[in-house]
């Protein structure tokens, strides 16, 4: 316990340097007296400026961070591989072709995609999941994410290949840039985030139990299908 707690403690101090670094990192370097003088309201026009564009940055890639490692240890407690990833159950994948379709129908840009990519994800891990639930086994849930990654992975490649605008805007959003982005687009994506951490905490009790194996996990009381 007291390692775990070492660890969280480390882990939170490093997160606060390299949020404070980020603040003068980048492609114009800023001094600290810049920073504070800007933080403050001072200071010249394009320094506040600067700064004002790292912040919401910052916020985003600490927001978007925290929500790939909830997914990641929820689909490793879920698939009991502790190299599991969102991908493993189509996730990725299932988002993707979703916002690939948004773009190429409706020619989605910015909070849309967000919104395109949410229940295109759902849908996949449902299919997936579905497929896997009949066998009641690990291999089959993983082989489902692999089938279907495959088939919708050769629809993104179609769909980016023969639109243009498809390709440059799927680029842009798959790398995950958080350029430009600003505390508009944090506000959008913070409360689903946190609705995910909520659902996370509620799952945890439940995900360490099947770590033990199904049996145990329903002697203990823990509804296996439903977790």
């Amino acid at each position: 316990a007291s390692l775990r707690v070492i660890v969280l403690v480390a882990a939170a101090a490093a997160l606060v340097v390299v949020a404070v670094v980020s603040l003068f990192a980048g492609s114009k370097a800023t001094g600290v007296g810049d920073v504070l003088t800007a933080l403050g309201g001072g200071g010249d026009a394009f320094t506040r400026e600067v700064v004002a564009a790292r912040i919401p940055r910052t916020v985003l890639g600490m927001l978007v961070g925290g929500a790939l490692a909830v997914a990641g240890v929820i689909v490793q407690g879920v698939t009991r591989n502790p190299l599991g990833d969102p991908g493993l159950l189509g996730v990725t994948v299932g988002a993707s072709a979703a916002v690939v379709t948004a773009v190429a129908v409706f020619d989605a840009t910015g909070g849309a995609l967000v919104l395109a990519a949410l229940p295109g994800a759902l849908l996949a891990a449902l299919l997936v999941v579905a497929i896997g639930a009949r066998s009641r086994g690990m291999v089959t849930l993983i082989l489902a994410g692999a089938a279907l990654s495959a088939v919708l992975g050769a629809y993104i490649q179609a769909m980016t290949l023969l639109q243009p605008k498809v390709f440059d805007s799927f680029r842009h959003w798959v790398v995950g840039s958080l350029a430009g982005r600003g505390l508009d687009t944090a506000a959008q994506v913070a409360p689903l985030l946190v609705l995910g951490f909520v659902l996370a905490i509620v799952l945890a009790p439940g995900l360490n139990s099947l770590a033990l194996g199904d049996d145990v996990a329903a002697a203990q009381g823990v509804h296996v299908q439903r977790v």
